[in-house]
C-alpha cells in the first residue's frame, strides 16, 4: 500500500477534505497527508516519504516557483505526480494559482498552461485505447452547467501523450515520463474537488469521476512501485558482488 501527499492551493479546508476522500477511494492508497501549499512550500524530505503527489489549486500557492522546482526534483527521483489542471495550470489573472518553476519549464508536464474554459462538456474520444486510466470509465461530465478546465494543448514534448479528449476536442487526460528513471506525470483537465463542496464541479453520483481519479492514482503508483522493485534488485545484486 502507498501513501500520497496532497499539495493544496486552496484556503478552504473543506475542499482538501473532499479531495482526500476521493484519493482514498483508490485501493492502492492507505494514507494521505495534506500540505497547505498556500501557506508554505513543503520540503523535499516531507514529500519523499510519499510515493505520489497530488497537486490542485483553487486560490493560490504561496511560492509557485519553489513548489515547481521541488516537484521537478521529486519526479526526477522516480516518484509520481497527478496534477488537476484547474488552477494549477491556469493562465491569466490568477498567476499564483498556477505552478511555475522547473516542473513546467523543465518539460515535465504534458499539458500546456491555458485560459479558463467553462463551457459544459463530456468524455469524448479515447486516443489511447485500453489505457488503464480509462478502465471501466464509460461516461464523465465535468459539471451540471459548466465544465471547469483549461483551454490548452498537449505540450510539445517527445514524452507527452494524449490519452483522451473532451467531446469538444480539448485534452482531458494527458501523461508524460521524461525518462525511464523518472516518475509518471498525469494531468487531469478538470477540478480535483466534487460538487459536494462546489456547484461548479463534477458529481459523485452521476458519473465516473471517482473511478477516473482512482485509476489515475493506481496507474501512477504502479510505475513508482515497479521502479522501486527494480532498483532494489539492482542494489541486492551489487551487494552480492
Amino acid at each position: 500500500m502507498s501513501s500520497v501527499a496532497i499539495l493544496s492551493g486552496c484556503v478552504d479546508p473543506r475542499f482538501d477534505l473532499d479531495v482526500e476522500k476521493t484519493i482514498l477511494k483508490c485501493e492502492s492508497i492507505s494514507a494521505v497527508e495534506v500540505f497547505p501549499a498556500h501557506k508554505a512550500t513543503p520540503t523535499f524530505e516531507d514529500l519523499n516519504k510519499h510515493d505520489m503527489c497530488v497537486v490542485y489549486s483553487f486560490h493560490f500557492f504561496k511560492d509557485p516557483v519553489a513548489l515547481g522546482d521541488l516537484l521537478a526534483k521529486y519526479v526526477t527521483c522516480g516518484k509520481g505526480l497527478l496534477i488537476f489542471s484547474m488552477g494549477a495550470l491556469i493562465q491569466g489573472s490568477s498567476v499564483k494559482a498556477a505552478l511555475s518553476g522547473q516542473i513546467v519549464d523543465g518539460g515535465f508536464v504534458p499539458l500546456a498552461k491555458g485560459p479558463n474554459l467553462t463551457t459544459k462538456s463530456t468524455l469524448g474520444k479515447t486516443i489511447l485505447k485500453g489505457h488503464p486510466i480509462l478502465e471501466n470509465v464509460e461516461t464523465f461530465t465535468g459539471g451540471e452547467s459548466v465544465s471547469w478546465r483549461v483551454r490548452a494543448i498537449v505540450s510539445n514534448l517527445e514524452s507527452s501523450r494524449l490519452v483522451a479528449e473532451w467531446k469538444d476536442t480539448v485534452p482531458l487526460i494527458t501523461e508524460a515520463r521524461k525518462g525511464s528513471k523518472f516518475g509518471i506525470v498525469v494531468v487531469l483537465n478538470f477540478n480535483a474537488f466534487s460538487k459536494d463542496v462546489s456547484s461548479i464541479s463534477w458529481s459523485r453520483e452521476d458519473n465516473h469521476a471517482e473511478l477516473l481519479i482512482s485509476n489515475s492514482c493506481s496507474y501512477i503508483l504502479k510505475g513508482v512501485l515497479f521502479r522501486k522493485k527494480k532498483n532494489k534488485g539492482k542494489f541486492s545484486q551489487s551487494n552480492k558482488k
